[in-house]
C-alpha cells in the first residue's frame, strides 16, 4: 500500500453526517478523466475503477458503519478472501477489485481511490439519499412490475432483458455528471451508444421508457410524472438505410452456409430460411410442436400469447424426421436444446458461425451490411414474395397487416427489382 496513506493520520468526522456515495463516485471519476482524455481504452478503465469503487464503498457502508480509515482496505481484503471461499468471488475478482482501490493505470498517472478518498479527507460514506432505485434492490420490482403488466401469459426473458438496459443506464448515472434521471440524460446516455445499431438503441430507449412509467408509479420524487412524460416523449432514433438494411442472402450464399453447417446450423437454417421462423420461434419450439402426419408446425407469435400454424416445406419435414430419430429426441424435448430460451446464446452461436463462414457481412450496392440470424427471416421474406406474393409472405411470416411486411421487406424487393430492368451489358 502506498505509504502516503499508512502514514495519513485519519480523524473521523463522527459528528458530519457524511458523504453519499454516489458524490464520491462522481467527483472520482472527475478526477481520473482530468486532462480532457477522451482515449477509449482509458475511459473503460475508468468505467472499471468507478465499479471496484462502488463496491468497495458499499462495503464500507454495510460493514463498517460508513467509517474509512486507514485499517478499511484491510477488513475489505478479508472480506473478498471469505467471498472466495464460499464461491461467490474467484480470485482473480478478487485481484481486480484489491488493484482499482491501490492504483490506476491511465496515461495521466491518477491514483487508485483509496489515495484519492484520504487525500480529500473523506472518512464518512452514506448510502444515497433519495435515490433508492440506483440500489441493487430496484432491479426486482422493476422486473415484477414488467411481469405484472405484461399481457403475455406464458414466461419469457422479455423483462429481465430490460433491466439489464436498465441497469446499464443506472450505472452510467452513477458515474456520470448527471445527478437525476431525466430526458436530457437518457439522450446524453444513448448517444454515448452511437456504435450500436438503430434498432439497438431504440430497444435500450423502449427499456428506459418502461422503467420510467415505473419510476412514476412507484418513486417518490414530487418530479415523476413530469420525469416519465418527458422521457416517454422521446423519439425512436430513425435509419436513413432502413429500407436497405432488410437484406436477404443470396442463393450462392445460403449454398456456402447449409455446406459448412453441422446438423444443428443446418436445423436453424432451415427454419430460417425455408419458414421464415425469428430466432424466438425457433427457441420455443418443442418436437411435439410439429405434426409429422399433417405436416404443419405450430409456431409463438412474436409478443403474443397465441400460436399460428405453418405448413412444412418438403425438404424441412424430411430433415426434421431425420434430426429427431438421430437424436432421439422425445416429445416435450426442445428442438434446439436450449432449456432457458435465452435468444442470446443462440444470436452468439449463430454468429460465431458465420464468422467462421466468412460471411458476417455483406456488400449491396456498394455499401456494407452486418448480417445476423434474422437475415434468415429476411432471406425467406425476400424469396416468398416473388414466389407467393404480398398476402400470403405476411401470413406465413405471422404479421398482423400487409403494411408491415410492405414498410419491411417489399421495399427493398423492389429496389432489386428496379435496379434489374435494365441489362448492364447495353451500357
Amino acid at each position: 500500500m502506498n505509504n502516503k496513506i499508512i502514514t495519513k493520520t485519519t480523524s473521523l468526522a463522527l459528528d458530519n453526517e457524511g458523504m453519499p456515495i454516489d458524490f464520491l463516485l462522481k467527483g472520482y471519476r472527475s478526477y481520473l478523466l482530468e486532462g480532457g482524455n477522451s482515449d477509449k481504452k482509458a475511459l473503460n478503465t475508468v468505467s472499471k475503477a468507478i465499479t471496484q469503487m462502488n463496491y468497495f464503498l458499499k462495503f464500507i457502508v454495510e460493514f463498517r458503519n460508513g467509517l474509512l480509515t486507514k485499517a478499511s482496505f484491510n477488513y475489505y481484503t478479508a472480506y473478498l478472501q471469505k467471498q472466495i471461499e464460499i464461491g461467490v468471488l474467484t480470485t482473480s475478482q478478487k485481484a481486480l477489485r484489491r488493484m482499482y482501490g491501490r492504483r490506476i493505470n491511465l496515461e495521466v498517472e491518477k491514483e487508485g481511490y483509496l489515495v484519492w478518498l484520504y487525500e480529500n479527507n473523506f472518512n464518512k460514506v452514506i448510502e444515497n439519499k433519495n435515490e433508492s432505485l440506483l440500489q441493487n434492490e430496484w432491479s426486482k420490482g422493476f422486473e415484477d412490475w414488467l411481469a405484472l403488466n405484461s399481457k403475455l401469459t406464458r414466461k419469457t426473458h422479455y423483462g429481465k432483458t430490460l433491466s439489464n438496459i436498465v441497469g446499464l443506464y443506472l450505472e452510467w448515472l452513477n458515474s456520470s455528471t448527471y445527478s437525476n434521471i431525466s430526458a436530457l440524460s437518457v439522450n446524453k446516455f444513448l448517444r454515448e451508444q452511437a456504435h450500436l445499431k438503430i434498432s439497438t438503441l431504440n430497444l435500450y430507449l423502449k427499456a428506459i421508457k418502461r422503467f420510467a412509467t415505473y419510476y412514476e408509479h412507484t418513486s417518490s420524487d414530487e418530479n415523476r410524472h413530469k420525469i416519465a412524460l418527458e422521457i416517454n416523449s422521446l423519439k425512436k432514433f430513425e435509419d436513413s438505410l432502413q429500407s436497405v438494411n432488410r437484406i436477404g442472402l443470396s442463393n450462392e450464399q445460403i449454398k456456402v452456409l447449409f455446406n459448412k453447417a453441422n446438423q444443428k446450423q443446418q436445423l436453424i437454417l432451415h427454419l430460417g430460411v425455408s419458414m421464415g421462423l425469428r430466432g424466438s420461434s425457433m427457441l420455443n419450439l418443442k418436437v411435439a410442436d410439429i405434426n409429422f402426419e399433417t405436416k404443419r408446425m405450430e409456431v409463438w407469435l412474436k409478443g403474443k400469447n397465441n400460436t399460428m400454424t405453418l405448413p412444412i416445406p418438403p425438404e424441412v419435414y424430411h430433415f426434421l424426421l431425420e434430426f429427431v430419430e438421430t437424436n432421439q429426441l422425445e416429445r416435450q424435448d426442445a428442438l434446439l436444446g436450449y432449456k432457458n430460451n435465452n435468444i442470446s446464446s443462440l444470436s452468439k452461436y449463430f454468429s460465431d458461425f458465420l464468422y467462421q463462414c466468412d460471411l458476417k457481412e455483406v456488400v449491396k450496392e456498394g455499401e456494407l451490411y452486418s448480417i445476423s440470424l434474422h437475415n434468415l427471416r429476411h432471406t425467406f421474406a425476400y424469396n416468398s414474395l416473388e414466389k407467393f406474393g404480398l398476402l400470403t409472405t405476411s401470413r406465413l411470416l405471422g404479421h398482423a397487416t400487409t403494411q408491415i411486411t410492405e414498410q419491411h421487406y417489399l421495399q427493398d424487393k423492389s429496389r432489386d427489382l428496379l435496379n434489374s430492368i435494365y441489362d448492364s451489358s447495353e451500357y
